[in-house]
């Protein structure tokens, strides 16, 4: 993403990927960051873990709240992750970027599905976008982040269940306050 010192960065979706995002936009420098979520838990917990701003965007459905006048980063923000993986949350995240900003795209969307982009619009506002697939070369400097204790880690664990309750779990509805679980041999 190339977040700098002083960026203001948007992070739409607070599962355990958006909650690691906002970690990592804060180590990189960024002076703003808002995580977009439903859920109050997630919204909370983004912000003990350095989160600036959080919204719902179920009730705040404009993109005032973001990048108007009296938004959050006016103009735009300099770099938008979207780790939610939905046509909905890419489509939002090309609306509050920055003339010349970047949106990664972290979250995962259905193989095949597909999504319209105005090429025009891309072209006049400069905006970046960029693809992120995490293959083996990232799972070094992940585990140097872990081991110095840079990330904050225990808080993101919401659960921990024994492997017998594994069937149980997948075929029911998420845990609720989920964000992640440890499954432990029994």
């Amino acid at each position: 993403a190339e977040i700098k010192p002083g960026d203001s960065v948007a992070i739409i979706g607070g599962g355990i990927i958006g909650q690691l995002m906002v970690q990592l936009a804060k180590l990189a420098g960024a002076s703003v960051v808002l995580l977009s979520t439903r859920q109050k838990f997630r919204r909370d917990m983004a912000l003990s873990l350095g989160a600036t701003h959080t919204l719902d965007p179920s009730v705040e459905h404009s993109n005032s709240r973001y990048n108007g006048l009296s938004g959050v980063a006016p103009g735009g923000f300099d770099v938008v992750v979207e780790c939610a993986g939905t046509s909905e949350t890419l489509q939002q995240s090309l609306d509050i970027v920055r003339k010349g900003g970047t949106v990664i795209l972290f979250g995962v969307m259905p193989q095949g599905e597909k999504f319209e982009i105005i090429p025009f619009d891309i072209f006049v506002r400069q905006v970046r976008i960029q693809g992120v697939f995490t293959g083996s070369t990232v799972h070094g400097r992940a585990a140097e982040m872990v081991a110095s204790g840079k990330l904050q880690l225990e808080q993101l664990i919401t659960h921990v269940v024994e492997l017998r309750k594994i069937p149980e779990l997948l075929l029911g509805n998420p845990l609720p306050g989920e964000v992640k679980t440890i499954v432990l041999p029994s």
